[in-house]
């Protein structure tokens, strides 16, 4: 499950996965609450049920398009809620009980994690 959440939190760490509501992603030590999900809903949501809509021709009505962009609000709530949200609140909840001076492992790259103090060494010049 930690490789998956790892993966997950990789995604959600792309610029490009938020726009254009970049502004509303939390810090990586903030939670991805309920406000965050009411704001990026509208636009996911709708693009979703957009897709579904020009795929299905049945669907192709005025009940049909406002019945399915509806639902998939509904959808993208719950689904990012219990997944991409889920992923992102555990990192967050692990970060604001590291110590300040050591970093925490976020996911954000998916190779090794350099030793904290060779990278403090590293960042003042030395060896």
């Amino acid at each position: 499950m930690n490789r998956l959440f790892t993966f997950m939190n990789w995604l959600t760490d792309m610029d490009w996965g938020w726009w254009p509501v970049l502004h509303c992603r939390p810090a990586r030590d903030r939670d991805i609450d309920f406000r965050v999900l009411l704001k990026v809903t509208p636009l996911f949501g709708s693009v979703a049920g957009i897709l579904i809509v020009a795929a299905s021709p049945h669907l192709r009505t005025p009940i049909g398009m406002a019945a399915c962009i509806t639902s998939s609000w509904v959808m993208f709530f719950v689904l990012y809620r219990i997944t991409f949200a889920m992923a992102w609140n555990r990192r967050a909840k692990e970060l604001r009980k590291a110590p300040p001076d050591i970093p925490a492992h976020d996911g954000q790259e998916m190779g090794a994690v350099e030793d904290s103090g060779a990278a403090r060494r590293k960042a003042q010049g030395g060896k």
